[in-house]
């Protein structure tokens, strides 16, 4: 007899074959996960971590790994991501957070049991730390037993009197066994007191001298250094003196050359101090130790609050870059001062860079009070705020820049130190049109004044009343990248009579004109298949910019000779090898 299977149970055997595939597919990929979970660890210490790296880069580098909800960096190697502060922060980093950091960094977690700290101490063969160890070392590098050492001092007991204790110090026979020659103590911010009190003597009157941990006893000593210490009156040895150092006494690169592998030696210790902001451009072999690197800054530098790396090159229209958070808050809005002058602003909206205070100290000893000081490239305004407000300078300024926050920033610095009166001329805008309309005007108010009726002087002759052509005085041109193709906008401006038939001048009298000076920042490098150096290059590279075209070698001789120019080259800095900053 056979049985019917009607349409509705044929369609529900269908869907109870299609669940059990799904079910078996389900189990399947969960049996997966556990499994790869569980063999996370092996593989961290199996695989290279220079093949991680690489693989990560290549990854990132394609795309393939971008997140639907974050922006990542691809320059970041994918484990960082930029917030709305234009500051990048661990994204799924295997490393444990800050305050993580700070809360375990005395005690060993007991459900995540590290390795032992010792296993972390750089020997000559140590060339890479792997991703377990690295971990380790980032959350407890504190409890470093290389870190805080004890180390046990001998003395001498020295008479307070007769200065015996300064002859002591002073003497080159007995420096070498004092402790201040101890290596350790070399790597010390914080200079050891080797003079302590002696609370074994009776009446006062005598002090105990710390002393190298490998001198010998006085008995064992050369004769000529004992005589010298019988002359002293030291006729004892002191007791020892355990005394106990931490992580803290050190500076940040001792820390650092004692953390990290051979490999990655030297350690960074070069950095911009912005404020709050500790500012790195840390190497490519750097970069797996940068949240270590970034936490020893912090703890180390009492003054510092962020410790970011730059990341890429500066870039865009307004010379801006980004940067990783490596250690502390995430606050780029610094505070910082400048020769008495307070400026605020935030790094993540504007360029800045410390290194170029001394360059405008330079530019300040230049300037004569009550000049005008003309910035087509003032960023926030440091050069133009100490120009104004410096009572040796008192200066009128014309400003300008292209970025807008900028622009924004530095009309509130100049509130903020009292100086908005100072500031004459600001604005956003293109810098070539900001130094093309100061000509523009010249000629403006050139073709009104010969309009004037003449008058008649004390002997009788006719003349036209003139006044000195309103001209700024300084041009500083501090745009290193582009500023010679600016030089084009000055052929606007209206030329004064040659020199040679001697009314050029700079006191700003009646008939008189005023001859601006232009700072001219620039790149330049040598050239060797012309001869010239980099100096000459930039000079030249100036003159094509700013002459008309045609034979420049020419026109330099014909203007040097008709105005007496006066070309100076002074260089600023080092920004690779071979090539400078010139001005």
């Amino acid at each position: 007899m056979t049985t019917r299977v009607t349409g509705n149970e044929r369609r529900g055997r269908q869907l109870l074959l299609r669940f059990s595939g799904f079910l078996s597919a389900a189990l399947t990929v969960m049996a997966l996960i556990t499994a790869t979970r569980a063999l996370a660890p092996v593989v961290a210490y199996i695989a290279p971590q220079r093949v991680r790296s690489h693989f990560m880069r290549r990854a990132f580098a394609s795309g393939k790994c971008r997140s639907r909800r974050f922006s990542v960096l691809r320059s970041t190697v994918g484990t960082e991501t930029r917030n709305e502060n234009n500051i990048t922060t661990p994204y799924h980093s295997p490393l444990p957070t800050s305050r993580y950091v700070h809360q375990s960094s005395r005690t060993l977690s007991s459900r995540n049991p590290a390795l032992p700290l010792e296993s972390t101490l750089m020997h000559s063969n140590a060339n890479e730390l792997t991703d377990v160890e690295l971990k380790n070392l980032v959350a407890h590098w504190r409890d470093h037993p290389v870190l805080n050492p004890m180390v046990t001092f001998r003395s001498w007991v020295v008479p307070i009197k007769g200065k015996m204790i300064q002859a002591i110090l002073n003497s080159k026979s007995l420096q070498p066994y004092l402790a201040s020659r101890h290596e350790l103590l070399q790597e010390m911010h914080v200079r050891l007191k080797i003079v302590r009190d002696y609370t074994d003597s009776t009446d006062g009157t005598e002090k105990l001298i710390l002393l190298h941990p490998d001198t010998p006893p006085l008995s064992e000593l050369p004769a000529d250094v004992q005589q010298l210490l019988r002359n002293c009156q030291i006729h004892e040895n002191g007791p020892v003196m355990p005394t106990k150092f931490t992580y803290k006494d050190f500076t940040a690169s001792y820390i650092l050359s004692q953390l990290l592998p051979i490999a990655v030696h030297p350690p960074p210790t070069a950095f911009e101090t912005i404020g709050h902001v500790a500012h790195l451009n840390l190497k490519e072999r750097h970069w797996p130790y940068r949240f270590l690197i970034g936490q020893v800054l912090l703890e180390t530098l009492p003054l510092i609050e962020s410790v970011i790396n730059k990341v890429g090159e500066v870039s865009g229209p307004y010379r801006t870059y980004d940067f990783g958070l490596l250690a502390g808050r995430n606050d780029t809005r610094v505070k910082l001062t400048e020769s008495g002058v307070q400026l605020q602003f935030d790094l993540a909206d504007v360029y800045w860079c410390s290194r170029l205070s001394e360059e405008r100290q330079r530019l300040l000893r230049t300037f004569q009070p009550g000049q005008i000081i003309a910035d087509p490239f003032c960023g926030v305004g440091a050069l133009c705020l100490l120009a104004a407000s410096l009572p040796q300078r008192n200066c009128t300024i014309w400003a300008n820049d292209w970025n807008p926050k900028a622009v924004e920033y530095l009309r509130e610095n100049a509130r903020r130190n009292h100086v908005s009166d100072r500031i004459e001329r600001l604005q956003c805008g293109d810098a070539y049109d900001f130094l093309m309309d100061m000509g523009l005007q010249q000629h403006q108010k050139a073709s009104t004044r010969s309009r004037k009726e003449d008058v008649t002087n004390k002997d009788g002759n006719h003349v036209t009343p003139t006044e000195p052509m309103r001209l700024p005085d300084h041009v500083v041109m501090n745009y290193p990248v582009e500023a010679p193709k600016f030089l084009g906008a000055l052929r606007w401006w209206p030329v004064p009579p040659s020199s040679r038939r001697g009314s050029t001048t700079r006191d700003g009298g009646i008939g008189s004109v005023i001859v601006p000076r232009v700072h001219v920042y620039t790149f330049a490098r040598a050239d060797p298949t012309t001869d010239r150096d980099a100096e000459e290059v930039a000079v030249d590279l100036v003159a094509a910019n700013l002459l008309p075209l045609g034979n420049t070698i020419h026109c330099r001789t014909e203007m040097n000779e008709d105005y007496d120019c006066d070309i100076q080259v002074h260089p600023v800095r080092d920004v690779a090898p071979g090539k400078v900053v010139l001005c």
